[in-house]
């Protein structure tokens, strides 16, 4: 059995909904059974015995550091031969003083059970500071209403569009995405900053009272989620992009691993999904969020369960966006009305960027009356690659609803006919992947 990798992830991962330890290794046992898994990375038993041996080992190290009751889990991952043992963490001093004796008994030592009893010990006689604990913030700690936007295609266009309505909306918004961080339209950070650092910057600024984060796959696997949850998550589709990466070997793992967003919204926050895409349903049947579908086409079966079922759904119906609740279809606006700049093939639909970023529960008949839509590119932020697009609307007045810490409250905004003065850059520079 060898090492992989020994990883701290500092919030709701691929694993856990919490900041967790990740112990990587590889066996080249064979496995007890072959079982059919309810979801990708699900624990198991049905392990190597050496994989459970090891993770029993780490049980034994946790009770001695302190932690008896701390779980442990063994997860197969979906490189052959690769399982993970994973426990969740609060000190980072106690989490690697665990994880170093189990690397120590990977490589062939033996662990002193009495020696890491006294260095816990140790520890403990002293308050963890801040960099002792996880990066996560957690719900207490953010007063900004959180939106997270995954998936393959369309997260920093569905990003910037949210990020524009809510400003013509009159609200302080932040919003972190592969092209920069941006606070009231002005660039913080420049590159990609679809990970969590990206989103700590928006969401610890005190002036932001609505935060936009594009969450790419990448920073999942490498550091977790930087909240502990959001409010709204925003689930585009799965396409087999960048498979390979970070031991993410299928697309039922890719859409597991980009589901985290959704499996940390709150109960009483909402998941706008794709419902025309079999893999962002699948991954994300037991969330506890309130479910709003969208699609473009009105017959797709998930929409249509839904729907029946006296649920918020948003579709194209006769040309126009529709949105249906409890099974009154309300139209909203023509879909003629929202032309849409597409910057390369493969791109995400502009009827669907219309639904995900006009729709949201409670609409009615006032979401958008009659305002006429365009996206546009100013020439200073053009790229080939990734062209830049503005959001603007005329001749009518934008309502949109967000949901503030308690209850939901309306803003109105009369929404300029110019396009926002400031634009966003398109440096790319590494960074999270999709």
């Amino acid at each position: 059995m060898d090492l992989v990798e020994v990883r701290e992830l500092e919030g709701p991962n691929l694993f856990i909904l919490e900041p967790a330890i990740k112990i990587e290794v590889h066996s080249t046992a064979v496995r007890q059974t072959v079982e059919t898994a309810p979801h990708p990375y699900a624990p198991s038993n049905n392990v190597p015995d050496e994989v459970l041996r090891l993770a029993s080992l780490t049980r034994d190290v946790l009770a001695v550091a302190g932690l008896p009751d701390c779980p442990v889990t063994t997860v197969p991952m979906e490189i052959e031969g690769n399982f993970s043992i994973v426990f969740p963490w609060s000190d980072r001093r106690i989490a690697r003083l665990v994880a170093r004796a189990v690397k120590s008994a990977i490589g062939g030592e033996t662990i002193d059970l009495g020696g890491v009893q006294e260095s816990a010990g140790t520890i403990r006689q002293t308050e963890p500071s801040l960099e002792d604990r996880p990066v996560m913030i957690e719900d207490e700690q953010r007063s900004a209403v959180t939106i997270a936007v995954t998936g393959t295609n369309g997260k920093t266009t569905t990003t910037r569009l949210l990020a524009h309505i809510f400003r013509n909306a009159g609200q302080s918004v932040g919003w972190s995405s592969s092209s920069g961080v941006y606070i009231n339209g002005e660039e913080v950070l420049t590159g990609d900053y679809s990970g969590p650092r990206g989103a700590e910057r928006v969401l610890t600024d005190p002036e932001v009272d609505v935060a936009i984060v594009e969450t790419a796959r990448g920073g999942i696997l490498l550091r977790g989620v930087v909240c502990q949850s959001v409010d709204v998550s925003v689930f585009t589709n799965i396409s087999p992009d960048h498979l390979d990466l970070q031991g993410v070997r299928t697309v039922e793992g890719l859409a597991w691993a980009k589901g985290v967003i959704t499996r940390i919204t709150r109960s009483d926050g909402y998941a706008v999904l794709n419902a025309s895409d079999p893999l962002v349903m699948d991954a994300t049947r037991d969330i506890r969020a309130q479910k709003f579908l969208i699609s473009t086409d009105p017959t797709a079966p998930e929409l249509l369960a839904h729907g029946a079922s006296g649920l918020p759904v948003m579709t194209v119906i006769d040309g126009n966006i529709t949105l249906i609740e409890t099974g009154i279809p309300t139209t909203v606006l023509p879909v003629a009305d929202v032309p849409h700049h597409i910057g390369r093939p493969g791109h995400v639909h502009g009827r669907e960027l219309a639904l995900r970023c006009g729709g949201r529960p409670g609409g009615g008949r006032d979401a958008l009356p009659g305002a006429r839509r365009s996206l546009v590119v100013p020439e200073h932020t053009r790229n080939e690659s990734r062209p830049a697009q503005h959001f603007r609307t005329s001749g009518g007045t934008s309502h949109c609803r967000f949901r503030a810490q308690r209850g939901w409250t309306r803003g109105i905004a009369r929404v300029r006919a110019h396009p926002l003065r400031t634009g966003w850059t398109t440096d790319r520079c590494g960074g999270y992947s999709r």
